[in-house]
Formats: C-alpha cells, sequence, structure tokens
C-alpha cells in the first residue's frame, strides 16, 4: 500500500527486494518500481507471479479490487484502460 499512495518511496535504496508473494499490484505500484529502475535502481524479485494481476484502491484504501476479466497477461486493446507490458495483466476481481 505505501508503494500504491507513495509511487516515490524506493528512489533513496539501492536494492529492493521482494521476497513474498507480491502477486497483485496497482498502476501506482508498478509505476513507481519502472521510474525506479529507470534510475538505475536495482530489483531482486524472489518469488513467482510477482505482479500478476492489477489491482486498485478504494480512496480510504480500505478495499482492495482485482478484475480477472481477461486473464493473466492478457494484452488488453481497450482505450479506457491504462495498458503496460503484456507480461503484466491489466485486467483483473478478487474471488
Amino acid at each position: 500500500m505505501d508503494l500504491d499512495t507513495n509511487p516515490g518511496i524506493l528512489q533513496d535504496y539501492k536494492t529492493v527486494i521482494v521476497a513474498g508473494h507480491s502477486e497483485y499490484w496497482s498502476i501506482n505500484a508498478y509505476d513507481g518500481v519502472q521510474s525506479y529502475l529507470q534510475r538505475k535502481g536495482r530489483l531482486i524479485v524472489l518469488s513467482g507471479n510477482t505482479m500478476y494481476w492489477r489491482v486498485s484502491f478504494s480512496p480510504d484504501g480500505t478495499v482492495m479490487e482485482c478484475r480477472k476479466v481477461d486473464g493473466a497477461g492478457a494484452q488488453i486493446n481497450d482505450p479506457r484502460r491504462r495498458v503496460k507490458h503484456g507480461t503484466v495483466a491489466m485486467g483483473c476481481a478478487a474471488g
């Protein structure tokens, strides 16, 4: 949640380690990691299914929503959605 609300939180670190099963990512969190890597940050991922589904949060942060309608890694061409890379799922509902 910290990375979603503050995507620049990683910028002061030389290396970031993702050591858990970090499957659900928001656009803000993804953008924060992308920005960090573009600035020569290093990322070590020690798990599978990382960044597998896209999520969003309610304004107060009490609800995480993930709609699993397009399938993991599916390319979504709907212009109303923000699409990143084809290897990162951009359509996701928990359940």
